[in-house]
């Protein structure tokens, strides 16, 4: 591992800044001192890099002095114990590296003689005698007078520096350096003042790490007037790893660059593309060939630079030790005139760099962008993972043992488990109702893929994600689309000729990501993500695109996770009607909510083809899918650790475009049996029978008479895991009680976890009564948005950028749960909201333009600032358009049945005053009219609306009592206004001609 100590003497200035992160790359620091960073408290924002995993400051309340300890996001690091100056002087962190407590240690000395800060710092130290130190850093004194100045005058050691020798003997501490260099001269600061060197600049580590030392040396005292000096310590668990290779999106850019990979492809095809030439060699041949080309290019620009800076800083070391020994007007001409040209060429780049920076803060940095996100959300955690339970339950530490922990881990979820029996498939499924896909689908599943698919597939992709095991991001596909697009054509055909995909197109790279709120020492704590390559995501986008316009006639309306048209909020809808309606039932009700254990990752594939096939896919499509699915392999990456390739065998992998929706097609079968079992008793309402929600593998159950239908419920489970892979997580599933039958419930054995309170739901807290919803949901949700405007108030956001972070992290949120929740929120509400949005984008400064003009849209002058209010409006009267168009939905059919003596659409159109309170009793229909009464007295919509019904109205009784009325709405006469033409009442006579009435309904 490289320490690295470094006095920068300040980085305000946002090229030095530049300059020296560059530098440190260059020099392959990992873990990093750094003295006078000249930060402020609320500056330290500016020590991130994408390099830099942890950082650890002190930092003064003026731009002086200043001390930070940076760790490469590469290792291994856990901090248990931080102690930081508050006159930014020393930081100190105590925590685990590579498996070796450590003391971390970093210096900036006062630069006048203080013994009492070296005794206050050495008072300060913990973990003494338990910790091997390391400590760096800038004490500006010398240890010894002699060896340590170039000066050869006599000088006394000083009090201070005393004091740091009697530590170092007492604690047993070593120089590295000097260790390795006794009796030599070479020095860490020169003095242009007075043309002299100095060594100040120190490593002290504990003598039982000496022996690990491999090197350490000062280099050229370049960008700052202080020499890095570099110590290189081998831990015995740290084994040096390789990242793969990724291409650089950043080169596409380049014009030079461009035009050199197009000819290298058509070059590459010239001679390699013969009738005999496999497409799938040729496609996989091809990249190895572009990869080359990529890495030659973008090494033959940066080693001339690197060389030349090099060069440079090896000819400044030489000229230092010359001046040193024998000071003279030539060398020190000498020396600045090559410190002069490392300035200007490493300044150089410096600005560019930060003229593209700028450029894309400037176009982006204020947009509702991934650059505006990245500023407002908190400091990602770090993807580093220090340990790991195995299989013993025993804590490993070691980055190879972590990764073969999560490989092994790996190895065996994705390891088939069962045989899919075609047999006890068809006895499972037997009197099941079961949807299939028509004939015109099936010939359109089946037909060839076209180009004009591949294309509209690889434009359709998001960019900016990261790539596959070969390292090309979609983006390059994308700006090589022309040349490239067909033959991705030509390999997809033959692989399907062929049966088999190129050996690319099968591997992926598993990524982990820690869920929140679960313990990381746990290796089902982590979601995998397969980082597929983009070429076999392209291949699954034009399947996914065919199957999403399918699916909806396949799905039942149960099932809305991923399917076009549905949203979550048609589940917790259903929900809501349910529990919070009248019950009359005398049997216990309960909503049981089952959580499965990595249910995407456990489909057994020969059930999912065997399902395919029973939803009457044809031969091409079921091929397509089988193809994908017939060698997969994948490596786990962990703390830059990837393992070996390994097999898998069963699960829909997370990451690609298709897996969703053949998760959809993997459950809905046990969707079907559920609802077509006579058995299992759902919830009764309004005379109609709910049983099932779905969302994705979200599974609610409605049940009446648990004792009874549970154990059925439980063996149709059972038997449905037995061959799909389904695996109940009975300490995460619950059971709550809807009425108070069910509240005596607790005392049988049931094997969820009862909760009389509420449970979590799709995001969402549910309560025992409908106004308490607020309280669970909305109001933390208010609290966090003033905890995130608190946080983003130090971020330099313009007005413009303050809207857009309201735009793109508190809308969406509060938008959430306006769709999910049947909750009627008075004005005051909005005003305290508003008050708060105000307070963030004038930092609590009085408003200097009206909200009324931001909220205004581009066009007219506005910044487009969201109206909360007007989103909830909105979001509540989408739900009346669903009321009329979607009565097929359970929660609409639900809703529209709660009326009585009228419609709702009736309702929703009747003049002021209305009391719907004497139509329905279902408290989310009455909400939702409240929330529309509402929306009707802010735009004085107060008058009766030619567009209520003509049938069950309760303003016009007639429609109430004769069901002749329903014919005329069969027959067209839908709503008031079909009674008028051109502002005239039309007689029955024009009516009957119209839309066909019998004229025995003339009266």
């Amino acid at each position: 591992i490289r320490f690295l100590s470094w006095n920068i003497r300040g980085m305000g200035n946002p090229i030095k800044r530049s300059r020296v992160f560059t530098h440190l790359k260059r020099l392959r620091a990992e873990i990093v001192f750094l003295q006078e960073t000249h930060l402020r408290v609320r500056d330290h924002h500016r020590l991130h890099r994408p390099w830099v995993g942890q950082t650890f400051h002190s930092n003064f309340n003026s731009k002086a002095r200043g001390v930070a300890i940076l760790v490469n996001r590469s290792i291994q690091f856990s901090p248990t114990h931080t102690i930081a100056d508050r006159n930014g002087r020393y930081v100190i962190v105590a925590g685990m590296l590579m498996q070796t407590k450590v003391l971390l240690v970093n210096i900036y000395a006062p630069n006048f003689d203080d013994p009492d800060f070296a005794n206050r710092l050495i008072g300060s130290l913990p973990f003494v005698n338990t910790h091997l130190i390391v400590l760096g850093g800038d004490l500006n004194c010398v240890l010894n007078p002699v060896l340590d100045r170039s000066s050869s005058r006599a000088a006394s050691q000083s009090a201070m520096s005393k004091s740091f020798s009697n530590f170092v003997s007492q604690n047993g501490l070593v120089d590295p350096w000097r260790c390795r260099n006794p009796g030599i001269k070479k020095f860490s600061f020169f003095s242009p003042v007075h043309h002299s060197y100095s060594r100040i600049d120190y490593f002290f580590i504990d003598s039982r790490l000496n022996r690990s030392v491999v090197s350490t040396d000062y280099l050229a005292i370049v960008i700052s007037d202080h020499a890095p000096l570099a110590l290189d310590i081998q831990f015995s668990t740290h084994r040096p790893t390789q990242s793969p290779w990724r291409f650089n999106s950043h080169l596409l850019a380049d014009k030079d660059f461009c035009a050199s990979i197009s000819e290298a492809i058509d070059e590459f095809l010239l001679f390699n593309r013969l009738d005999s030439t496999p497409c799938s060699l040729l496609w996989e041949t091809l990249k190895a060939f572009l990869r080359g080309r990529i890495i030659s290019y973008s090494a033959f620009t940066c080693r001339e630079h690197r060389a030349k800076l090099r060069d440079i800083s090896s000819a400044i070391s030489q000229l230092d030790q010359s001046y040193a020994s024998n000071p003279s007007p030539e060398l020190y001409k000498q020396r600045v005139e090559l410190q002069a040209e490392f300035d200007l060429l490493s300044t150089r780049d410096t600005e560019c760099m930060l003229l593209r920076t700028r450029g894309s803060y400037y176009e982006y940095g204020d947009k509702p962008s991934r650059l505006l996100a990245h500023q407002l959300r908190r400091q990602a955690a770090s993807r580093l993972i220090p340990q790991i339970n195995n299989d013993l339950n025993v804590t490993v530490t070691d980055p190879m043992e972590i990764n073969a922990v999560f490989k092994s881990y790996y190895s065996a979820l994705y390891k088939s488990e069962c045989l899919t029996d075609s047999k006890r498939l068809g006895d499972f499924l037997q009197g099941v109702d079961f949807p299939v896909v028509d004939t015109v689908s099936v010939k359109d599943l089946d037909s060839p893929l076209s180009l004009d698919e591949v294309r509209a597939s690889i434009k359709a992709m998001q960019s900016n994600k990261a790539p596959g095991p070969d390292g090309f991001p979609v983006e390059f596909l994308k700006k090589f689309i022309d040349k490239l697009a067909p033959l991705l054509l030509g390999v997809f055909n033959e692989s399907l000729d062929q049966g088999v995909l190129p050996p690319t197109f099968n591997q992926a790279s598993i990524a982990l990501l820690l869920k929140k709120g679960k313990d990381p020492n746990l290796c089902g704590s982590y979601r995998p993500l397969s980082l597929l390559n983009a070429d076999v995501k392209v291949l699954a986008k034009v399947i996914a695109s065919r199957l999403e316009n399918v699916l909806p006639r396949i799905i039942s309306m149960e099932q809305t996770g991923f399917i076009k048209g549905r949203h979550s909020f048609f589940n917790t809808r259903t929900l809501f009607n349910i529990i919070y309606s009248k019950q009359s039932s005398p049997l216990p009700e309960v909503v049981v909510s089952l959580d499965a254990e990595k249910a995407f990752d456990r489909v057994e594939w020969e059930y999912l083809f065997a399902i395919l096939k029973k939803f009457g896919f044809g031969d091409t499509f079921v091929s397509w899918i089988r193809l994908l699915y017939k060698s997969p392999q994948a490596s786990v990456r962990t703390n830059n650790v990837s393992s070996d390739y390994f097999s898998l065998g069963r699960g829909t992998r997370q990451g690609c475009p298709l897996s969703p929706l053949l998760f959809a097609l993997a459950i809905e079968p046990l969707s079907v049996k559920l609802k077509s079992s006579l058995a299992f008793k759902g919830v009764t309402r309004k005379g109609a029978e709910y049983k099932v929600s779905l969302y994705a593998d979200d599974l609610l159950l409605y049940v009446t008479d648990p004792a009874a239908s549970i154990p059925v419920v439980l063996s149709i489970l059972g038997d449905f895991g037995s061959f799909s892979g389904y695996k109940l997580n009975f300490p995460k599933s619950e059971c709550y009680p809807v009425n108070s039958t069910a509240l005596q419930l607790q005392r049988l054995n049931l094997p969820f976890k009862f909760n009389c309170s509420g449970f979590k739901y799709l995001g969402i807290t549910v309560t025992r009564s409908l106004p308490k919803l607020f309280h669970a949901n909305l109001a933390p949700l208010v609290a966090d948005v003033k905890s995130d405007f608190q946080r983003w108030s130090s971020l330099p956001l313009s007005l413009t950028g303050k809207i857009n972070a309201v735009k793109m992290n508190v809308l969406p949120k509060f938008l959430y749960f306006f769709q999910s929740l049947p909750l009627f929120l008075p004005k005051y509400f909005f005003y305290s909201l508003d008050r708060i949005i105000n307070s963030f984008l004038w930092s609590g400064k009085p408003p200097r333009i009206r909200k009324t003009l931001l909220q205004r849209c581009r066009l007219s002058g506005g910044l487009a600032l969201p109206n909360f209010q007007i989103y909830y409006w909105a979001a509540h009267i989408q739900k009346l358009n669903f009321w009329s168009d979607s009565a097929e939905s359970t929660w609409c059919n639900l809703e529209l049945l709660s009326c009585r003596s009228s419609s709702v659409s009736a309702l929703l159109c009747s003049p002021f005053p209305v009391k719907p309170y004497q139509y329905t009793d279902n408290p989310v229909v009455l909400n939702t009219l409240k929330i529309w009464f509402q929306f009707r007295r802010h735009f004085k919509f107060r008058a009766l609306s030619a567009l209520g019904p003509l049938n069950r109205n309760n303003l016009f009784h007639p429609s109430l009592l004769d069901s002749a009325f329903s014919l005329w709405h069969e027959k067209g006469v839908k709503q008031l206004y079909n009674l008028y033409k051109d502002g005239v009442f039309r007689s029955f006579t024009s009516l009957s001609l119209e839309y066909g009435l019998p004229t025995a309904h003339f009266f």
